[in-house]
């Protein structure tokens, strides 16, 4: 018999996040699997809507609707901001966050962190601000 590099879960063995993560990984990929939509609340206030979504081989569910907040509007001149899932493994958190665009004349929305060993996001939403 010629064993293999790498077999788990085994009840006779731990399974640490980095194995799970790299097995995760194949079962989904990365993005929204259901809801998680998001709408006006009030203000700069945002809500996001119950749903869950994969995060780099991380899983995020969200069971009653939570708020996010955007930052105060430039006087005069528009951006785009973006709503995010960040997974922070470092942190061992997976969190709702709004990434602030800049403000221009012709904004651009941010693009989403994606960093393998490091913080990975998920956009949600863009919004003009």
């Amino acid at each position: 018999m010629t064993a293999i590099d790498e077999s788990y879960p085994f009840d006779s063995s731990a399974v640490f996040e980095a194995q799970w993560r790299k097995m995760a990984r194949l079962w989904c990929t990365t993005g929204v699997v259901s809801g998680l939509a998001v709408s006006p609340n009030a203000g700069l206030v945002l809500n996001v809507a119950t749903g869950g979504g994969w995060v780099d081989g991380f899983y995020a569910g969200v069971t009653a609707t939570k708020t996010v907040t955007m930052s105060t509007a430039h006087a005069t001149l528009p951006r785009i901001d973006v709503v995010v899932l960040r997974l922070d493994p470092v942190a061992n958190t997976v969190t709702l966050e709004v990434v602030t665009g800049t403000a221009a004349v012709t904004p651009a929305a941010p693009s989403p962190t994606q960093l393998d060993a490091g913080n990975y996001e998920v956009a949600l939403a863009e919004v003009y601000v």
